[in-house]
């Protein structure tokens, strides 16, 4: 892998994190079984991520999304799993993630006028 495509890894994998935790939030509030297991199953999925953004773990995004594939398959059988967030986000190139996630500019408030 190199440096670069690294590097969108990293970024795929905050994206993804995120996301995770947004529908883990989401998931508990819902409760039952089902849930409960589909919590287990995204929290196996991405529970090592932040060792490969550290650079502690490459074997870490390895086999993840034939993961979410699975994970699709399971819990939204009449969707196409090629089409779930985890697995677009995943084969997205570089130009696809920038757009979508990357902010070209930041909206800073107005400057806090100050007492003369």
């Amino acid at each position: 892998m190199t440096d670069r495509e690294r590097q969108l890894t990293i970024e795929k994998c905050g994206e993804i994190l995120h996301r995770a935790l947004v529908d883990i939030r989401h998931l508990t509030r819902v409760g039952g079984a089902t849930a409960v297991r589909q919590i287990e199953e995204l929290s196996d999925l991405t529970h090592e991520l932040p060792r490969f953004v550290l650079g502690r773990d490459d074997f870490a995004v390895t086999g993840l999304r034939e993961g979410f594939l699975a994970y699709a398959r399971q819990y939204w059988p009449h969707s196409d799993p090629d089409k779930t967030f985890y697995v677009e986000v995943l084969d997205m190139d570089e130009a696809a993630f920038a757009e979508r996630f990357r902010r070209t500019e930041w909206a800073w408030p107005e400057p806090v006028a100050t007492a003369s």
